[in-house]
């Protein structure tokens, strides 16, 4: 069963982001420019909202908490938001936008590699719950913010 965990918790991710270049390979070639630029400016926006909760709020580690073992080795740092789960979580916005029933996997997976971190003790569940909630403003403010913006003459 930790081989599982481990798995999820560590490697999962990867296999999203191949269904992440698969979706955009699949697009129409004069949405790909389109679909890069949204998920470039995504990550970014999601990369500076993980920076600012990073320097805010300070959320040790269950192993380093708890005193208990995590299932694979992991730097004692600020365990607050995820950054799997960040990444996860934005892999299944931004394809929403093109593809929902793919993205309904995607974010399943995202759960998954959320439950497996805090299953391996490497992140408690409200480190999970920010970066999901980070991975939708970064989405929503993409898609609300900056593309309207870019669409007015």
């Amino acid at each position: 069963m930790n081989e599982i965990i481990i798995f999820a918790a560590e490697y999962l991710i990867f296999f999203m982001l191949v269904i992440f270049l698969w979706q955009l390979w699949k697009i129409p070639r004069k949405g790909r420019l389109q679909f890069i630029s949204f998920s470039l400016r995504a990550v970014i926006i999601a990369f500076i909202l993980i920076k600012i909760a990073n320097y805010v709020y300070y959320n040790p580690r269950p192993f380093v908490a708890d005193g208990t073992q995590a299932l694979f080795y992991h730097s004692p740092d600020n365990g607050f938001p995820s950054e799997h789960a960040t990444a996860g979580f934005l892999i299944g916005f931004i394809v929403f936008i093109y593809n929902k029933r793919v993205s309904y996997i995607l974010l399943v997976l995202a759960g998954l590699v959320g439950l497996a971190r805090v299953q391996a003790n490497v992140h408690h569940m409200e480190d999970i719950f920010a970066g999901a909630l980070i991975a939708a403003i970064a989405s929503y403010v993409t898609v609300r913010v900056i593309t309207r913006t870019e669409s007015r003459p």
